[in-house]
């Protein structure tokens, strides 16, 4: 039905008649085309035969809309009869209800015409059951009350199954018809959702995918009125032309919209003027607007300007400080913010120094005298409070103790400073296990880092606890089993774990087999290489096994690999898996595995058949998995086959899912087209949806890469805003709070003084300094700032700003030479500067004697090879990060280097 059909729906009432089987009960009978011309048909809707009447109906009704007009004159007739009747079968008609219709399906319009509000509710949900799509789409048309309206919008808007109210049903209905190539009935469901921004959105999209765009928007502008203008701008929306968008919002009203296309146009001043609130509603702090706008315009903030926000970080309010340290931070006004920062929450300011390599600062905000620290007072003083006395126990569970505690044995034993870390620790420990076993193990699991086994490895102080625990346990089989809990959790799997290491070495004393699971899940460093050692006799066990014996053995080696990835060993577990064991394993672990592996063909085909099967189970579409499939495909060498998952991937976005589309398309290492849907996200997303800061961040990261400074300045400024609401966090790691905002107000500053360089250059290299002041000692500068400066030729500041930076990390190298951690950053630091690399390499070679599997170490011995203009061996050193990392935070990052070292330029 076209659009002018969908018109005549409004302020119907629905209605639905069972129709009686022909009989014989045929379909066929039930459809045949009625001997009689229509015209008669319809007297015979008036005949004093009631089987006449009956049989006029049932041949009219089958012959469907093209009776429609006939019988909507009949319906404005003198005759009683026939008018009820025709007015009967219009209603059927509207609604798609023909004699092959679901009999159920039919009821539930039929109990539908007769329900109350709260009744109706249950109805859609229950059509929506049964896919009834037509009918839900036609029913919510015909409802004339708004409240009630939106209440069914409400009732059919389950984001965890991909369904957004009725506009999400058109979509469905839109894919299912498009995957039965019916381009017709498509468009007729898009065309009777309603017709708000998403709604004209996803009709736009398919005009675009059909090839209709550029006709619709000729159409279009001959239009007028406020539906005209919202057309208009949906058209350009799926056009992405973001001028035409801008203005076709500001003229339908769409503030917001207006605003998002201005940003992706490189001027964030409209939004941020425009915008009061985060995603999550939260309140922007009101001092930051004005003050990032006046900076964004290039004028320098003054004591003046920044008076408000000193007030904040003073006030009896305790939750104003928070808001003002943040916004100070995101303004880039670190000696402000850091001061308060420091006096409002000590521990995080110290994580926050740290990670920017300012130990006396760090060292400070702990209160410890940074040039001579005093590890041992201040230990076992926290110490004694962790035993538990009775009466204090409200107090002890509110406690800092155990946080400070474990921060600096942390950083002590990431520093490399293990033996001023067991002097510092062991004594009073040993003294609370004596008092107070309880208290001990908690904090002792605290410091293995909670349940790596469980919740995959974290790292707090494992070698440390490791230490105390062998001292502790002894020949204690029950302290011992205390110890395992400890450190991995309680769960079956870990005694399972523990037991089968024992059988696999007999020889070991417990001691060596708790570093054995240490390294196994990927806790603390592994100089002596255990990993690969207990995994040699993992794998030797199940060779020298019968064959009827080996599936469990596999199942638990594929547990231990599950917590601490190995590619390569999982994949050769999955091979020597039974067919039907392998369904224990969650597809998408498995399908990690086989693309971080390049074994293409296999996740293609995995793909192929998922898609299958949804499409057999009745099960909607997801444009996502045809992009996944289409990368695969490719990467596997069927370049058609992918052209026909992208023709689909184009045809059934509608306008969604752009964002799950580029990361379908990453998977399958297929960037460039990532790269597109990315920039598609953006500028079709909802600017109120919680997603959009999301899609800005996949977003930018590519902008950055193509070097469009402009949007990346913008982008990153309106980021920065949206980290101004009052969500700072006054706990939590430092990525989280002040070092995450320093790194917008970077990335900002980087974008805006690299456009206006032609313009301004005074002015843009400033920025570049003040940019470079604020992380002198941090990876931060290496991931774009250095590339950055060297591809707009500004060699000199590169060269000397890099110096600074290097000094920097050289001193605190001198201080801390066995930290493993610093030495990858200043490899890292130097690989992307390409500068200094032969020393780089010395650095990267030693973080990664002590740490053999890191993927982000790995990752930057492959960064340096590229920049000495190997790729043979910056693709060898990241394969084997990404083998270690195919999936995690980290995980999308590395694969997206693989590909780079694989295809990119090398750098100059």
């Amino acid at each position: 039905m076209k659009f002018q059909s969908v018109l005549i729906m409004t302020g119907i009432v629905a209605w639905a008649w069972v129709a009686g089987a022909a009989p014989d009960g045929s379909a066929a009978n039930a459809v045949q085309v009625p001997e009689k011309p229509l015209g008669e048909l319809i007297q015979d809707l008036s005949d004093q035969k009631f089987r006449t009447r009956e049989e006029a109906s049932r041949k009219i009704w089958a012959i469907g809309e093209s009776a429609l007009a006939a019988l909507q004159d009949a319906a404005v007739g003198n005759d009683p009869e026939q008018a009820y009747r025709a007015r009967e079968l219009i209603r059927k008609i509207e609604l798609h209800l023909t004699p092959d219709t679901d009999p159920e399906v039919m009821a539930l319009v039929e109990r539908y015409a007769k329900a109350n509000s709260n009744e109706k509710l249950g109805l859609f949900v229950q059509m929506h059951r049964k896919r009834a799509w037509r009918q839900i789409l036609k029913l919510y048309a015909s409802e004339t009350d708004p409240g009630l309206q939106a209440r069914l919008q409400q009732a059919l808007t389950r984001p965890r199954a991909g369904v957004e109210g009725i506009g999400g049903v058109a979509i469905i209905a839109a894919r299912e018809a498009l995957q039965k190539g019916d381009a017709d009935s498509a468009r007729e469901f898009l065309e009777m959702a309603p017709a708000d921004a998403a709604g004209l959105l996803a009709l736009a999209d398919f005009h675009r995918s059909q090839g209709s765009l550029d006709a619709e928007l000729k159409r279009a502008k001959s239009l007028k009125g406020a539906k005209a203008v919202a057309w208009q701008l949906a058209l350009h929306r799926a056009a992405g032309n973001l001028e035409a968008a801008r203005d076709a919002a500001t003229a339908a009203g769409e503030t917001k919209i207006s605003a998002a296309m201005s940003m992706l146009l490189g001027d964030p001043v409209p939004w941020l003027r425009g915008n009061q609130a985060s995603q999550g509603g939260m309140a922007i702090h009101r001092p930051y607007t004005e003050l990032a706008i006046k900076r964004w315009q290039g004028t320098e903030l003054g004591p003046e300007d920044l008076e408000p926000l000193k007030r904040s970080v003073i006030s009896k309010n305790r939750d104003e400080r928070p808001n003002g340290i943040n916004s100070l931070f995101l303004l880039g006004e670190t000696a402000l913010a850091e001061d308060a920062y420091q006096e409002t929450s000590p521990l995080e300011a110290f994580s926050f120094f740290e990670s920017l390599e300012r130990i006396p600062e760090a060292l400070t905000a702990l209160g410890l005298d940074p040039e001579k620290p005093d590890y041992v007072a201040w230990v076992e003083k926290r110490v004694k409070n962790l035993a538990m006395d009775g009466e204090n126990e409200e107090e002890q569970e509110m406690s800092m103790d155990i946080t400070e505690l474990v921060l600096l044995a942390s950083f002590l034993e990431r520093r490399g400073k293990n033996e001023e870390c067991a002097d510092a620790f062991q004594k009073p420990l040993a003294a609370l296990s004596e008092k107070d076993a309880g208290s001990f193990t908690d904090f002792l699991a605290t410091l293995f880092g909670g349940s790596p086994l469980e919740q995959g490895a974290s790292e707090a102080a494992p070698e440390l606890a490791r230490s105390v625990a062998i001292a502790w346990a002894g020949e204690s089989a029950e302290r011992w089993d205390e110890v395992v809990t400890a450190a991995f959790g309680g769960q079956d799997e870990t005694m399972t774990t523990w037991n089968w290491l024992a059988t696999l070495n007999p020889k070991a004393s417990r001691g060596e087999r708790l570093d054995g699971m240490l390294a196994l899940s990927g806790m603390g460093r592994d100089p002596n290489r255990l990993r690969e050692k207990w995994l040699v006799l993992a794998r030797e066990a199940i060779e020298s096994a019968p064959a009827e014996q080996r599936t469990p053995l596999l199942l638990k080696l594929d547990y231990l690999l599950r917590r601490s990835p190995d590619v390569a060993t999982s994949l050769k577990v999955w091979d020597q898996l039974p067919e039907p064991v392998r369904d224990e394993i969650p597809w998408p672990l498995h399908l990690l595995d086989l693309t971080a592996a390049g074994r293409w063909e296999e996740a293609a085909t995995i793909y192929l058949s998922l898609i299958d099967r949804m499409a057999k189970a009745g099960q909607d579409a997801q444009p996502w998995l045809h992009a996944s499939a289409a990368a695969c495909l490719r990467q596997a060498g069927h370049a058609e086959d992918a052209a026909v998952q992208d023709a689909l991937v184009d045809k059934l976005a509608l306008g969604n899912n752009a964002r799950e589309i580029g990361i379908g398309y990453a998977d399958g290492h297929d960037f460039e087209r990532a790269t597109e849907w990315w920039a598609r996200a953006v500028r079709q997303s909802d600017p109120n949806s919680n997603y959009f800061m999301l899609e800005l961040y996949y977003y930018v990261q590519t902008l950055l890469e193509q070097g469009d400074w402009k949007a990346v300045a913008a982008i990153s400024e309106v980021r920065a805003q949206m980290a101004a609401a009052v969500d700072f966090p006054t706990q939590g790691s430092p990525t989280e709070g002040a070092v995450s905002r320093l790194r917008l107000r970077l990335q900002s500053d980087l974008g805006r003084a690299l456009a206006n360089l032609k313009s301004d250059r005074a002015g843009s290299l400033a920025l570049l300094a003040n940019a470079h002041r604020l992380f002198p000692g941090d990876g931060s500068l290496a991931d774009d700032f250095f590339p950055a400066l060297r591809r707009m030729g500004l060699i000199k500041e590169h060269d000397e700003w890099f110096k600074i930076s290097w000094d920097r990390m050289l001193a605190v190298l001198t201080q801390f030479p066995d930290s493993d951690n610093t030495r990858n950053t200043a490899a890292w630091l130097a690989s992307r500067a390409s500068r200094n690399l032969n020393q780089a390499e010395k650095f990267a070679e030693m973080a990664l004697a002590a740490k053999p599997d890191q993927g982000s170490y790995l990752d930057t011995m492959a960064e340096i090879h590229f920049a000495k203009g190997n790729r043979g061996k910056a693709v060898e050193w990241s394969a084997k990060a990404v083998n270690f990392t195919p999936g995690g935070p980290e995980g999308p990052l590395l694969r997206r280097q693989y590909e780079r070292f694989r295809t990119g330029s090398l750098p100059r």
